[in-house]
């Protein structure tokens, strides 16, 4: 699919497939078949390739800690008030702003948030691409957007969650400080702190990527031999940027009431947290091995760029390393999205500077299998029925949209899908622990809405059954409510 470097000088950028046979037939005399396409029509059909896998799985359900998000979206979007009536437990708003946004313009409907979560990752494809060529060639480019756009979907691309969100945002930030880095004006400074700041906004780790920000402006200071004093203005600008989008939100939160809740729900559940481990299984640590072979191998790059006195491949390596902060704790592919774009032209760049002619159309033939497997998988997944085809009649029947239900111990965006509000404000609870005044304020809520049905989940989360890990709230579903019928998964209760 890629070129040679002695066929790159002659034909830059273009993927050839020759169909030539080696035997003697009657068209032998014929000129070869080939197919050419330049750099931008290889793009175009990534970005198709990718359009495609976002409009298949529109209304596919993967995980559950999107309806946290989603959810949260739809109840700002009522103008519930964020911490207050419901909770976002471990999350500041971000997210859950730009699923309002979303339903404000589109409607409120999954699928609308899923939508500008397809024109941000198309997007990322399209400046992944435009970085790799700037910083390395085309090949580089092509290389670094074909791994992005086939690796996306298995970290998390379709899904509705921080990191992807975030992904655009860690390449605007790579854009600032590489601006600054040439140019030296500050205004690049205070627009790569508010950058940051809107990352912190999405996810709380986000903070990584300010530190590394500050420790590519320290190191810059280091390697131009500059003076102390511009040191500290230069971070200093980075930190004033920093704290305008958290300023807005917080006084935001104030405004409404409810910046106490937002310190109880996001501050102490992070400190409390506790499936936040430092590495101990065998198998995570392999995996996070494995993802840091690439940042690794690309250490010798940086190298040779330095010399040349080219900081953009070490800037490059310390915002993905910033972004790749998940790498200490359990594995989840998902954690370490927004590092993938990074990651993919740190690839790329290797892909094109050490593989051979034919190593390379292996990988980018079984790129295209795995491309062509996805999509079908996808196809088959958004024909497929759900247990929300059950959950919905049981639901319609028996409430109206004015009622609170209670779905349990997750399915949180079942209450986006059917239009119902939540039997009480926690939005994300699970086996996982959260400090000891949550249950008995979901008691409580409980108590004050009086939720009109109740679907209660069979199955265990995470090895435990739900009346292990919220014994209070599973001991007032059992008191106050009887079931009406069940499937092999759920039970379907109403009031005694």
């Amino acid at each position: 699919m890629f070129p040679d470097s002695e066929e790159r000088r002659v034909h830059p950028a273009r993927v050839v497939a020759d169909f030539s046979s080696s035997e003697k037939f009657l068209w032998d005399e014929a000129p070869n078949i080939s197919v050419k396409l330049t750099a931008t029509q290889t793009l175009a059909i990534l970005l198709a390739f990718q359009l495609a896998c976002h409009l298949l799985s529109l209304n596919v359900f993967f995980m559950n800690d999107e309806g946290t998000h989603v959810t949260g979206g739809w109840l700002l979007y009522k103008g519930r008030i964020p911490y207050k009536e419901f909770a976002l437990l471990q999350y500041l708003p971000g997210t859950s702003l730009i699923a309002a946004s979303s339903y404000a313009l589109l409607g409120p409907e999954l699928s609308s948030a899923r939508l500008f979560l397809a024109a941000a990752m198309l997007l990322t494809t399209f400046m992944t691409f435009y970085l790799a060529r700037k910083l390395y060639g085309e090949e580089e480019a092509i290389a670094a957007s074909f791994a992005f756009v086939l690796l996306a979907p298995a970290f998390g691309s379709l899904i509705f969650l921080p990191e992807p969100l975030m992904a655009p945002l860690v390449l605007l930030l790579f854009i600032c400080l590489y601006h600054f880095d040439k140019e030296g004006e500050a205004k690049w400074l205070f627009s790569s702190g508010i950058v940051c700041g809107i990352l912190v906004l999405l996810k709380i780790p986000g903070l990584a990527l300010l530190l590394v920000s500050l420790a590519f402006i320290i190191a810059r200071f280091f390697l131009t031999k500059g003076k102390p004093v511009r040191v500290l203005l230069e971070c200093g600008e980075i930190l004033f940027g920093f704290s305008i989008p958290l300023i807005l939100v917080l006084a935001w939160l104030s405004s409404l009431g409810a910046l106490g809740d937002a310190y109880i729900q996001v501050v102490v559940q992070i400190l409390f947290k506790t499936n936040e481990r430092l590495l101990s299984d065998p198998f995570d640590l392999a995996i996070n091995l494995i993802i840091l072979v690439i940042p690794a191998a690309y250490i010798w790059v940086a190298r040779e760029d330095l010399r040349k006195g080219k900081r953009a491949s070490l800037l490059l390596l310390l915002l993905a390393l910033g972004a790749m902060y998940a790498v200490v704790v359990r594995f989840q592919p998902n954690r370490v999205f927004h590092a993938l774009p990074l990651l993919s032209i740190m690839g790329g760049t290797l892909f094109v500077k050490y593989l051979d002619k034919s190593q390379r159309r292996f990988i980018c033939g079984f790129g295209v299998l795995f491309a062509l497997a996805l999509l079908t998988a996808l196809w088959v997944a958004s024909t497929r029925g759900t247990d929300l085809d059950n959950i919905r009649g049981f639901v319609l029947l028996r409430t109206t949209p004015s009622d609170t239900i209670l779905i349990t111990p997750y399915g949180h965006i079942n209450y986006l899908l059917l239009k119902r509000e939540p039997g009480y404000r926690y939005l994300g609870l699970g086996p996982w622990g959260q400090p000891d005044d949550v249950e008995p304020n979901a008691v409580l809520d409980l108590g004050q809405r009086k939720p009109k049905i109740v679907i209660y989940s069979k199955l265990p989360q995470w090895g435990k059954n739900f009346s292990e890990y919220e014994p209070l709230i599973d001991k007032y579903i059992w008191e106050h409510y009887k079931v009406e019928s069940e499937t092999e998964g759920l039970y379907f209760m109403v009031p005694k």
